[in-house]
């Protein structure tokens, strides 16, 4: 398999690693600026792009992979979509409303382009756990709190940041609800300035998802299965509350740790598992990434979430 990169920052670094251990050759690198010329050097990569047109009719490439960064994917992505000859994966977020992700699922239906969008944290090890677990259980009741750092991102973006973040930061967040899911019914409160709650119930689950600004934490949140608890420590580590203590109006408790994603992989958290499901996309499995298509939901909630 031959993969053209475009872009060729962190994101594309990160990913060449976890492409090549997985014997993809990287055929093609483009970038907008020189320094393209050094990345492509250190991959001993021989076909070089400045311009992303050129390189999508002239490399030889059985899928592309857009890496460039959150806000120009929507620039470009239309242009993309329209050239490649082959399967396109780009990084999130494909488009910054819900009206330009009608447009580019159109444009993609039209020319019979399919675009996965690479959400990772499907592939985080205590993410599948907690959606296999769910799966034996009749009803589990759960809560999360998530903290997107608004003052940080606008600080380094802009206050284009304010409009945007949501589909930056928060559309990873909700992606995995509706892995663990599926299409869920849901209430969307606004409790103060401060953040909104996602109210999530189905036959399997009901829970209250809370979208902080400026916490400290980024997520942390408990699941209450019929015979234990599970916490959720950041996205990275599972722990099973062994037993609960009440102590001065409080309750305390003991964890074991079940799973701690950065000692699974020496790659970043999901990636390996990510291109493992490229692989298994061009032998027509069933795979976890979901195509733009699939993000209508998504977005539904991402245009009424206050942040």
């Amino acid at each position: 398999m031959k993969a053209l990169i475009i872009g060729h920052g962190k994101q594309a670094a990160e990913y060449s690693k976890v492409l090549i251990n997985n014997k993809i050759k990287i055929e093609g690198i483009c970038g907008r600026n020189p320094k393209v010329y050094n990345f492509a050097k250190n991959l001993n990569i021989n076909n070089i792009y400045l311009n992303i047109s050129e390189a999508l009719n002239n490399c030889q490439y059985d899928f592309v992979l857009v890496l460039i960064t959150w806000t120009e994917i929507e620039k470009e992505i239309k242009k993309i979509i329209e050239f490649s000859k082959k399967v396109i994966f780009v990084e999130k977020p494909i488009s910054l409303s819900k009206k330009k992700l009608k447009f580019f699922s159109q444009i993609s239906k039209k020319k019979n382009k399919n675009v996965f969008i690479l959400y990772n944290r499907r592939y985080f090890k205590t993410i599948n756990f907690l959606k296999n677990k769910i799966k034996r259980e009749k009803k589990i009741h759960f809560n999360l709190n998530i903290s997107d750092q608004k003052k940080l991102l606008v600080t380094k973006y802009g206050k284009n940041m304010n409009k945007y973040m949501k589909y930056f930061m928060t559309s990873h967040w909700i992606d995995i609800l509706i892995y663990i899911f599926g299409n869920f019914k849901y209430e969307i409160k606004s409790i103060d300035k401060k953040f909104t709650s996602l109210i999530i119930y189905n036959n399997k689950a009901y829970g209250v998802v809370n979208f902080f600004i400026d916490a400290k934490d980024r997520i942390n949140g408990s699941f209450y299965f019929k015979n234990d608890t599970l916490k959720l420590d950041t996205l990275e580590y599972l722990y099973k509350v062994n037993k609960f203590k009440k102590s001065k109006k409080k309750y305390l408790y003991k964890k074991k740790l079940l799973i701690n994603e950065y000692k699974t992989s020496p790659f970043k958290p999901g990636l390996n598992y990510l291109v493992k499901d490229i692989k298994k996309i061009f032998k027509r499995k069933k795979s976890k990434m979901p195509r733009i298509k699939d993000l209508n939901q998504l977005y539904s909630i991402l245009e009424k979430i206050k942040l």
